[in-house]
C-alpha cells in the first residue's frame, strides 16, 4: 500500500472565536471522522464480476496460483473463499488525533490488488488503485463538504 497521504480540509478560524476549545475540537472530530467514514465507503466498493478468462502476469505466477489452491484443496469463491481476507471490509479508520484520521487497508495483498504493484487480472475486473480513488476524492471536493456541513451545523447551534 501506499505510504500514505493526506487531504487538507479547512476550518475557519472565525469559528476558532465562536466555539469554546472542547466544542472546537468537537467540531473537528466530527467533521474529520465524516469525512473518514466517506473515504471509507469509497475505497469499500468492490468492482464488477471477476474479469475472464484471467489475465496472468506471468506463467509463473499462474502455475504458483494453481499448485498452491492444489495443496491447500480450495477453489476460488469471491466472498467466500478461506484465503481471502476481505479486502473491501478491511478498511479501518484510525483516530490519530484530533486533527487527523487514517483510513487504513489491513489485507496482506492489497498493494497487487489495489496498489501500485496492482496484477493486471484485478485492473481488468474494474479495482481502482487507491491513489487513483484519491486523486478523485480530491478533485471532487467532497471532503471538504462533508466538513463544511459539520461547520454550518455547528455554527447553527
Amino acid at each position: 500500500m501506499p505510504d500514505g497521504f493526506k487531504i487538507t480540509v479547512h476550518f475557519p478560524e472565525s469559528l476558532k472565536d465562536k466555539l469554546s476549545p472542547e466544542k472546537w475540537k468537537e467540531v473537528i472530530n466530527a467533521g474529520l471522522n465524516a469525512a473518514a467514514m466517506d473515504v471509507k465507503a469509497d475505497a469499500s466498493i468492490y468492482p464488477g464480476k471477476s474479469h475472464s478468462p484471467v489475465i496472468w502476469a506471468s506463467e509463473k505466477q499462474r502455475r504458483w496460483y494453481f499448485a498452491n489452491r492444489k495443496d491447500m484443496g480450495y477453489k476460488y469463491s469471491r466472498q467466500s473463499d478461506p484465503m481471502s481476507e476481505r479486502i473491501a471490509k478491511s478498511w479501518v479508520i484510525q483516530e490519530n488525533n484530533t486533527f487527523s484520521y487514517s483510513v487504513v487497508q489491513s489485507a496482506t495483498y492489497a498493494e497487487y490488488v489495489i496498489g501500485e504493484l496492482q496484477q493486471p487480472q484485478h485492473k481488468a475486473t474494474g479495482w481502482k488503485k487507491i491513489s487513483q480513488l484519491i486523486k478523485e476524492i480530491r478533485a471532487s471536493g467532497k471532503i471538504q463538504k462533508i466538513v463544511n456541513k459539520f461547520i454550518s451545523a455547528f455554527i447553527n447551534k
